[in-house]
């Protein structure tokens, strides 16, 4: 029409796929399917901040070192071990293991969203529970250990 390439579209192919039996779409070579939210992205959500935050990437440190490596948290580590860390992380995890997750699609370019909580659901979660069980474990900071480093410092500096 007006000579430009025309775009194949996800409706397109929804539509070349739509004449098979349903649950038949498969083919039998097709391994098994896990569906996983970054682990990341779990914390962003809990923590109300961006993935790339400072916040998220310390929670995520926190989390991988206290429980080891993200796919094994996602996957095996039990329920209650996730909970000890962080309550509502446990609550998410067990969502997703279970398949009962929130699915925002996406339009016009915008990347559709998967969710583990419902909107206020946090909030609603975290009430009754003191601070601290709420909190992420916490490891060393960085300037403690550079200021103990310092003072050690002063010491070797001084004349007997």
């Amino acid at each position: 029409m007006c000579g430009k390439r025309v775009t194949v579209g996800v409706l397109h192919r929804v539509e070349a796929l739509a004449d098979r039996e349903e649950g038949k779409a498969r083919p039998p070579t097709a391994g098994a399917v896990i569906g996983l939210v970054p682990l990341p992205e779990f914390l962003s959500e809990i923590l109300r901040a961006g993935v790339a935050t400072q916040g998220v990437t310390r929670a995520y440190d926190r989390v991988t070192a206290a429980l080891g490596p993200d796919f094994t948290v996602l996957e095996h580590t039990p329920i209650e071990d996730i909970e000890r860390v962080h309550p509502l992380l446990g609550t998410a995890v067990s969502r997703l293991r279970a398949g009962r997750v929130l699915r925002e699609a996406g339009y016009d370019g915008r990347y559709g969203a998967i969710r583990l909580l419902e909107a206020g659901e946090i909030d609603r979660l975290m009430r009754g529970k003191s601070s601290s069980d709420a909190s992420l474990p916490r490891r060393p900071h960085a300037k403690a250990t550079s200021a103990a480093a310092g003072t050690a410092k002063q010491r070797l500096r001084r004349k007997p």
